[in-house]
């Protein structure tokens, strides 16, 4: 779409090879297609922008799809959020147009996918991306959407196709009939005990003269003709309203679901004083307004997850009841065992440089990150055990007592670690695993890259003398050329670093692990704004100095690159005859400069070492 400063806006979706995923992009040009800004936005799924206009107030629309649902996202005119919609209809829906409407609503438009066919999905939304109402439009044929807008005196048109498999499309024009459809939204209001069973109410809008009709599975359920029903049964709810102008809406899918208040016990048999887990790990439908545990000491709690502590031996019966407004129903039960001969569980996982490998193989020096539980179940494990000691034996004549130890192996061979734990019995438990350090493995590094601005988006356009986080997740050694005349060289995966001016630079990245094996990737960092600091750097200098911003009135922010603790620096501001004005002695990197006391002008700073030698800054005449 034009926009109009005659630029144009484009709207599209691109790959993110960190998260494996596609991420909605916005893209800003000006009359001759040169690209000004760039943004993206990522979700839990997949998301692409399908369509994209200009708003009344300069800000952008985009609808397009995440996931398998309708998705609106609200920008200003520089692709900064507003707020995001994601609209999930229960089944497979694509937005293919977005439009605003005269009364600064936004109309979306697309396919949403039946058993057998497809059908046109219309959505309105109020300014704030509120669904006001939902139309869908077709037949026994497959109907589609790909252009819809509002039309002056009320209503809409829409342009798509219909068709059927292995026949050509025929063009589909739409005018409505309806300026505005009727509001159709339910929801689960209350969840009650109903003779002893757990029963939903469910509501939509009271509207005057209009009719209801509810259905369960995309069945009719006889005489449920009111804007309310309550249900016990399992199964998906809908409501179509038709209002007194015979136009009819159909709502969102609401899933009744009564899932026991199952729960688990871990560990199961333990000792006095060990502490005793009980929830619902990876079973956690939270419909319920409150629980009551009972221990079957005498003590109870509230809460889904709950702990305890017995102080006696015995067999214990443990029940979980699930409270609603009207009262109490469906309690499950279970038993814990507590003697002075519980053996405690063990189990461990680690990780090699930060990841979660899947066989226990690393070269000499990789970080190893030991984890006194199964991390990596497929299934949502239980809590680790709280045992009162641990003691690790990582087989190259290290231990450890910590529950959470690093370790690093420097020489190559296969190492038995050894993981020890005792329970407040003095009950002791072991488990053994072997990993494997070799410098001849064959394996790849990837030294793959993404960059945060100070907002935390991921990849996008930064300001000049923004700090900007770059990361890395793999690797013991990272070697950074950053484009812009700067580089350095760490040991830990995250690196922070600033541009002076604006521009597009090359960030170039080589990552080395612990068996030599290096890998370089780059990628193009855009960089547009307005600078509110000045970074000041003479090429034969060791650091450089940022002062944010520039000018300023009382405080200014100061920040010294390769800092060292041991050199005792003293910063020294002169005015423009070279005359000193503010000495101050710093043993950090970051500090402040207060200026109340220096009048309005032009001043020179440098920075010098307990040597008394010049690191950084400009100093016109000798003191």
């Amino acid at each position: 779409q034009q926009t109009l400063d005659s630029g144009f806006i484009i709207s599209g979706a691109s790959y993110n090879q960190l998260n494996s995923k596609y991420e909605t992009c916005l893209i800003k040009t000006n009359l001759n297609g040169d690209t000004l800004w760039t943004k993206y936005f990522s979700s839990n799924n997949n998301s692409y922008g399908e369509s994209v206009t200009q708003t009344s107030d300069g800000g952008y629309i985009i609808g397009g799809t995440t996931g398998e649902n309708f998705n609106a996202i609200k920008t200003d005119q520089f692709g900064n959020v507003q707020w995001s919609k994601e609209i999930d209809k229960g089944s497979t829906e694509r937005c293919r147009a977005i439009v605003q409407t005269n009364d600064l609503g936004y109309l979306m438009a697309g396919v949403i996918y039946k058993i057998s066919d497809l059908d046109i999905l219309i959505i309105k939304l109020d300014n704030l991306g509120n669904e006001l109402w939902l139309k869908r439009i077709g037949g026994s044929l497959n109907e589609d959407a790909y252009m819809i807008q509002p039309i002056i005196n009320g209503g809409f048109i829409l342009v798509g196709s219909k068709y059927s498999m292995g026949t050509n499309d025929d063009l589909l024009l739409i005018k409505t009939t309806c300026d505005n459809f009727p509001t159709t939204s339910i929801s689960i209001i209350d969840t009650i005990c109903n003779a002893g069973n757990l029963s939903s109410t469910i509501v939509g809008q009271q509207q005057f003269g209009a009719t209801y009709q509810w259905t369960k599975n995309d069945s009719i359920i006889q005489n449920a003709n009111s804007a309310y029903l309550l249900s016990s049964d399992l199964g998906t709810y809908n409501l179509t309203i038709t209002d007194v102008n015979g136009c009819s809406n159909k709502s969102n899918n609401i899933d009744i679901n009564f899932p026991l208040p199952y729960f688990q016990i871990y560990p199961k048999t333990a000792c006095p004083l060990d502490l005793v887990k009980m929830g619902d790990w990876g079973f956690s439908s939270d419909i319920y307004s409150s629980y009551t545990w009972d221990f079957g000491d005498g003590t109870t709690d509230t809460g889904r997850i709950a702990s305890h502590i017995y102080l006696n031996t015995g067999t214990y019966v443990i029940s979980r009841t699930v409270n609603t407004s009207n009262g109490s129903c469906s309690a499950y039960t279970d038993t814990v065992t507590i003697t002075n001969s519980a053996i405690p569980p063990v189990d461990f996982d680690l990780l090699i440089n930060s990841v979660n490998p899947v066989n226990n193989v690393a070269c000499p020096g990789d970080k190893i990150e030991f984890i006194p539980y199964a991390y990596s179940y497929w299934f949502i494990s239980p809590p680790p055990f709280d045992a009162t000691s641990y003691f690790w034996d990582f087989g190259d004549g290290v231990t450890d007592t910590s529950k959470f130890p690093i370790h690093y192996y420097n020489t190559n061979g296969s190492y038995t670690i050894t993981l020890t734990v005792t329970n407040h019995c003095g009950n002791v438990n072991s488990i053994t695993s072997t990993i494997l350090i070799s410098s001849g493995l064959i394996s790849t590094i990837n030294s793959n890259f993404s960059w945060k601005d100070t907002q935390g988006v991921i990849g996008s356009t930064v300001s000049p003398c923004e700090q900007i986080a770059f990361q890395s997740m793999t690797g013991i050694s990272y070697s950074w050329n950053f484009g812009d005349g700067n580089s350095t060289t760490t040991t830990s995966n995250i690196t922070n670093h600033y541009y002076n001016s604006n521009g597009n630079y090359n960030v170039v990245l080589v990552v080395t692990n612990g068996c030599g094996l290096s890998d370089t990737t780059t990628k193009i960092i855009s960089v547009n704004g307005i600078c509110t600091g000045i970074n000041l750097n003479s090429s034969n200098q060791k650091s450089s100095i940022t002062i944010y911003p520039n000018p300023f009135n009382k405080l200014a922010s100061v920040k010294i690159s390769n800092y060292f603790k041991d050199q005792n620096y003293t910063f020294i501001i002169c005015d423009v005859q070279g005359k000193e004005v503010k000495r101050i002695k710093i043993s950090t990197s970051e500090f402040e400069i207060d200026g109340t006391s220096l009048n309005a002008g032009m001043y020179f700073y440098f920075l010098m070492n307990r040597n008394e030698r010049i690191v950084a800054g400009k100093l016109i005449k000798s003191l």
